[in-house]
């Protein structure tokens, strides 16, 4: 009996230490809001030192019906466990096209694509100030792909131009990938300009501003 329990306390012991060798998970919070870019230049841009007033303002700002959040998860990352979100699904597109002489174009390959929303957080330590470092992966798609015919017959014209053609998809999302300390304050991770056009103006510009916080 007395054996049993010196392995049980030692096995015991050994769990604490694991336990207290890595830290307990962090939670953080990540935010995407929608301005429409005349309303930025016009009340947010460069008038904010602190990004936690900015992120307030556009809080504000968004309750008058001004703009609009279209992005908010929270979730926990840990030093051994990366916090992975997403919300969407793969669908797949040809990657390239074979042209035979007589149509119709034949796929040459076809790959699986994530569309949708998606965070991939991971610990990377503290810095020197002891904040929280993480890497940060972030896909946002503002829309549906979509697909863009294109001629592969310069020649063509007319029905048979259409059939001498193939499809490729555009996609339009906001990216981030890095590397980046957080704390217990908002802080911004970008802003991304998105025009509806490229002879629109910024009447029907967007932009899309990223905020990261521990919570």
């Amino acid at each position: 009996m007395t054996l049993t329990w010196h392995f049980l306390r030692v096995a015991l012991g050994v769990v604490l230490l694991m336990g207290q060798a890595l830290a307990a998970p962090v939670e953080v919070e990540l935010v995407i809001y929608e301005v429409p870019e005349l309303l930025w230049q016009a009340k947010f841009e460069g008038q904010f030192q602190e990004q936690p007033a900015l992120k307030k303002r556009l809080d504000e700002e968004m309750q008058a019906g001004g703009l609009k959040q279209i992005l908010a998860v929270k979730g926990a990352v840990a030093e051994d466990q990366p916090w992975i979100w997403r919300q969407g699904q793969e669908q797949e597109f040809a990657e390239g096209w074979e042209t035979p002489e007589k149509p119709p174009a034949i796929p040459a390959s076809r790959k699986k694509r994530f569309v949708g929303s998606a965070v991939e957080l991971r610990h990377e330590g503290l810095t020197e100030g002891g904040r929280l470092l993480v890497s940060l992966k972030l896909e946002h798609h503002l829309n549906p792909p979509k697909m863009r015919r294109i001629s592969y017959a310069n020649a063509a014209t007319g029905a048979e131009r259409e059939k001498l053609s193939v499809e490729y998809p555009q996609f339009d999302q906001i990216e981030w990938v890095g590397k980046l300390a957080v704390w217990q304050q908002w802080r911004k991770v970008t802003s991304v300009l998105r025009l509806s056009g490229s002879e629109a103006g910024l009447g029907s510009a967007m932009r899309y501003v990223v905020f990261i916080k521990r919570l």
